[in-house]
């Protein structure tokens, strides 16, 4: 079970992705689902994110690097790769064994400039959108990307790399708190304009998300109990939610400037 998410914004690319696994719908394990393909001196850059079987997501991985590795790397050359590769496996693997549940987000930086994302849904290929998921959480995701990202005003998501990071988080734990199989820790790249691959560090990631933890309980023990209250007991229930709140993203704040500072921290 899989969360996949990506966003295209003016500071890169974004992909996130949750962790959790399962082995034959009973074990839960963690793993890895973001997979960086590049080649020695190569001024492309390739993020593959699956949804599905995990030995076709790596052979997509493995057949899609030895094709774009073969040529230059250019936009068009990336797109043939990913297509012929799916080509392949389908043609190749999956159709004898009854088909396959195959799902890939992939986002690329190309020798001639160009950043995009390409899906992958079975055996179809698309050029991606400005947001994109897949997966058991893909609802929740684009729910809430609708409702707080201004989507379809641009060719990219408008805002900071810092917003796009904390929406994604919120989000990504919206879906593990209402979508079993979504589980984890919540792991998230980005392509960068350049084509530098930056990783956002996990202890980041754990501070903005345990701040949308404290938003929602205080939510719970203060907004929610207002409606049984008189006016005064309304009042001072409300202040005391926006204290709370107001102190929790000051702390998350500077928590976020000490883990990034930090080179030791990952």
């Amino acid at each position: 079970m899989t969360l996949i998410a990506g966003i295209k914004s003016q500071s890169g690319l974004f992909l996130a992705a949750d962790t959790e696994e399962q082995i034959s719908g009973v074990l839960r394990t963690s793993g890895e689902k973001l997979h960086f393909i590049n080649a020695p001196m190569a001024n492309w850059t390739i993020v593959l994110a699956g949804a599905g079987h995990v030995d076709y997501i790596l052979m997509a991985r493995d057949l899609i690097q030895e094709k774009v590795t073969a040529g230059a790397g250019t936009s068009q050359e990336i797109v043939n790769a990913i297509r012929q590769s799916v080509q392949e496996i389908w043609r190749d693997y999956a159709n004898h064994e009854g088909g396959a549940d195959l799902k890939l987000l992939i986002g690329s930086y190309c020798s001639d400039s160009a950043s995009m994302f390409t899906v992958v849904s079975g055996a179809a290929v698309r050029t991606g959108r400005n947001v994109e998921a897949m997966g058991i959480g893909d609802a929740t995701f684009r729910s809430l990307a609708d409702r707080f990202l201004p989507i379809g005003h641009f060719s990219y998501v408008p805002g900071d790399r810092e917003s796009i990071v904390a929406f994604i988080v919120y989000a990504t734990l919206q879906a593990k708190l209402s979508v079993p199989g979504v589980g984890g820790m919540t792991r998230v790249v980005r392509i960068c304009p350049n084509g530098q691959i930056k990783w956002e560090k996990s202890f980041k990631i754990a501070a903005i998300q345990n701040f949308f933890h404290s938003l929602d309980q205080n939510i719970r023990n203060h907004c929610f109990r207002s409606f049984a209250q008189d006016k005064i007991e309304t009042e001072v229930l409300l202040r005391s939610f926006s204290k709370a709140t107001l102190r929790a993203f000051r702390e998350m704040r500077k928590e976020v400037k000490k883990i990034e500072d930090d080179t030791r921290l990952v």
